[in-house]
């Protein structure tokens, strides 16, 4: 099933509180453009939230750029290399709605915390929404794992975001591969 098939309306709470929570927070800041932090254990479906988020502001006729927080590195390296100038991280700052998925996973270097501060300032001081994903549980939790810069990444992100922090949910691909779903 393709990604952008994910919406808020097919998106299963299961029940719980801290999914239920998460789902609302997410429909109001897409509703409204505002940015979010998902954050929680792998599996609980942080992913289809945020691109939930990024189809209700492409149908609303806003760009939406989606990538792993790795992989934006990765392109980034690519254009440096490729002689492509920065194409990559000018389009991280100026499209409508960024979503960053996974952020913290990646390997951090003073090189990547960098381009990432760039990216996170840029966005701050234009009122662009981010959409972020981690499995870290909580603002100081994601600055540990985004290492240098930090506080001043996250002290952005404090004040651009909400934040819903996922407790207590079992690894939806675990679920639906059991067929409990």
């Amino acid at each position: 099933r393709p990604r952008r098939r994910n919406s808020f309306a097919n998106f299963n709470t299961l029940g719980t509180p801290s999914l239920t929570y998460a789902k609302g927070l997410a429909s109001e800041c897409a509703d409204k453009l505002r940015g979010l932090i998902l954050g929680g254990p792998v599996g609980c479906g942080k992913t289809h939230l945020a691109i939930a988020y990024g189809v209700q502001a492409v149908n609303r006729g806003k760009t939406v750029l989606f990538v792993t927080m790795p992989e934006l590195l990765r392109m980034m390296k690519n254009d440096i290399s490729l002689c492509r100038g920065a194409e990559t991280l000018d389009k991280a700052k100026s499209v409508d709605v960024l979503i960053l998925d996974d952020a913290g996973i990646e390997r951090g270097t003073d090189w990547g915390n960098e381009q990432l501060y760039m990216v996170v300032d840029h966005r701050y001081g234009h009122g662009l929404p981010i959409v972020l994903t981690t499995n870290a549980r909580g603002l100081d939790a994601l600055q540990d794992e985004i290492g240098t810069r930090s506080r001043q990444i996250c002290s952005r992100l404090l004040e651009m975001t909400e934040q819903a922090w996922i407790e207590g949910v079992a690894d939806y691909r675990k679920i639906k591969a059991e067929g409990e779903m």
